[in-house]
């Protein structure tokens, strides 16, 4: 850091004083780095420290001395006002309501298709257990169909569930956008 981004950081940090101390502050801390000069920078850097910390310490002092409360100075917060999103959310609800329950039920239809075969596929071959006491090559021709969907709806199953996880984490990343607060500047 250099004497000029020392004091501008102070200047800062020095905004609730009034003017004329301000700019005293100021001069004084100038001339205290013209003083040591250029070689000595670094030295009363390190001697002075933090400006934020000094910028403080001299606006506390400033209404100590002078029996006065220092003013509350309230940081910037950024993005869309309260009552902005309170409207937009009331407007809004219906409408995301209805287009989440629409994904919940594509989600859900996607997650049956596995879960149907596979179950589907377990009853097949039980049929055809059932079907070679009665014809023995028709028997072993559903119990491979059998097989045949209930390993497709297993295959099917992994990637089914990682939709489903990736679609709820994106519902949940969301759902924190849109409720985080502002952040203060």
């Amino acid at each position: 850091m250099s004497a000029s981004d020392f004091l501008r950081r102070l200047d800062v940090q020095l905004r609730q004083l009034p003017p004329g101390e301000r700019e005293n502050a100021l001069a004084y801390y100038r001339d205290y780095f013209a003083d040591a000069g250029i070689e000595n920078e670094q030295k009363v850097l390190e001697e002075l420290g933090s400006p934020e910390k000094l910028g403080a310490e001299i606006v506390a002092d400033y209404y100590y001395k002078n029996g006065a409360e220092a003013p509350i100075m309230y940081p910037k917060k950024k993005g869309m006002p309260l009552a902005v999103k309170i409207i937009l959310g009331i407007i809004l609800c219906p409408i995301i309501l209805i287009l989440l329950i629409a994904f919940a039920a594509v989600l859900f239809a996607i997650f049956i298709i596995p879960v149907s075969l596979m179950a589907g596929g377990v009853i097949y071959f039980l049929g055809g257990i059932a079907v070679m006491l009665i014809n023995i090559p028709t028997g072993f021709m559903v119990l491979g169909e059998g097989l045949l969907a209930a390993g497709i709806g297993l295959l099917l199953f992994v990637p089914v569930k990682r939709l489903m996880v990736i679609s709820w984490h994106g519902i949940v990343r969301m759902f924190r956008r849109l409720t985080r607060k502002g952040e203060v500047q």
